[in-house]
């Protein structure tokens, strides 16, 4: 998803297929599975390989703006709800 690393999390746990579709999506909430995807923005997991706290420390103190269906954390980290009538990311 865009410049996030993680993948799809349900109350059963993780799924992992990677040809998961938005149908998929859909009929796991339909399921009351709660699907989410859950990750971390590929920038701060780089600057941890790197060893550049600089940028992590960066992001801390920046003020996050939640949006209508994502839930930012300050340290990179991101839950987006899936399924029926919620954000719904694109199978790859």
């Amino acid at each position: 998803m865009g410049g996030q690393i993680g993948g799809i999390v349900t109350r059963a746990g993780p799924v992992t297929d990677t040809g998961v579709t938005p149908d998929d999506h859909e009929a796991l909430a339909r399921l009351n599975l709660r699907p989410v995807f859950v990750g971390v923005e590929r920038e701060l997991i780089e600057a941890a390989i790197d060893a550049d706290p600089q940028i992590v420390r960066t992001r801390l103190k920046q003020s996050v703006s939640p949006d209508e269906f994502a839930r930012p954390d300050r340290a990179g980290g991101w839950i987006v709800p899936l399924g029926e009538e919620r954000h719904i990311i694109g199978g790859t």
